[in-house]
């Protein structure tokens, strides 16, 4: 059993039944879907993410530990890294975070994140997108995942446009509120990089901050874009094209 994992149930649609079906997956193993014979107490492996390449899990390894806080709260951390790359010296860290609403982040399993892992020390682009985030929450049902994401697609442009209105006006408290909103609902879906900007972008309002306002919708507008393409790729249903749900172009 590895040290960090997460273990979903799948819906049942039977009543009358001996086998009921699980997922499981943690920051090395890929989602892997079981069904489980509960009188033989036998484990069937169903199917597994797919993962390009020569990926091989016995490479990385996962730890879990604590930090304690200023305000001597216990903070869980989740570390994962490849075995080989590790040495007894410093060596560079990506640290992400989030605890919102009594909000967790179970471990889940990233194919993005492994080519991190292989090469420590480069500088990296993260996915605009990580729809394993959003699989995590509502499960794996291409549907209702392509669901969530226009769903999201056509919130995030409504927001967007306010954002532009609000940044015309020099009006920074409401910028810093819509910026607020789609933190939560980037992050929900899995797009954190837009998360984080927009996290950044609150923050800034907060100090008021102008000239780190103003790069931070540019960088906003950027991160929008890469967002919505990465969505078109995703959603099983293909690129929306009506004009309420594509995130709207930057206004000169």
């Amino acid at each position: 059993m590895e040290p960090l994992f997460s273990r979903l149930f799948s819906h049942a649609r039977e009543f009358d039944t001996k086998r009921f079906r699980f997922i499981y997956e943690s920051l090395v193993t890929p989602r892997t879907w079981y069904e489980y014979e509960v009188a033989t107490r036998k484990r069937t492996l169903l199917k597994q993410q797919p993962v390009l390449g020569d990926y091989d899990p016995k490479r990385y390894e996962s730890l879990a530990f604590s930090a304690r806080a200023k305000d001597g709260t216990k903070v869980p951390i989740s570390l994962v890294y490849r075995k080989s790359l590790r040495g007894g010296q410093a060596q560079p860290l990506l640290l992400y975070g989030y605890g919102s609403y009594g909000f967790p982040m179970d471990p889940w399993f990233s194919p993005s994140r492994i080519s991190l892992l292989d090469q420590p020390g480069s500088v990296h682009t993260a996915p605009a997108l990580d729809v394993a985030v959003l699989e995590s929450l509502v499960g794996d049902d291409p549907q209702v995942v392509s669901e969530f994401l226009e769903a999201y697609r056509t919130s995030v442009g409504r927001l967007a446009i306010e954002l532009r209105a609000a940044r015309a006006a020099d009006d920074i408290r409401q910028i810093g509120a819509i910026a607020h909103k789609l933190k939560s609902s980037s992050r929900s879906v899995g797009a954190l990089v837009m998360g984080d900007l927009c996290a950044e972008l609150e923050n800034a309002c907060r100090s008021g901050a102008r000239e780190s306002i103003a790069q931070g919708v540019v960088k906003f507008e950027a991160a929008l874009r890469a967002v919505d393409a990465q969505i078109d790729r995703l959603t099983t249903v293909g690129p929306m094209t009506t004009a309420a749900a594509k995130l709207p172009a930057t206004i000169p």
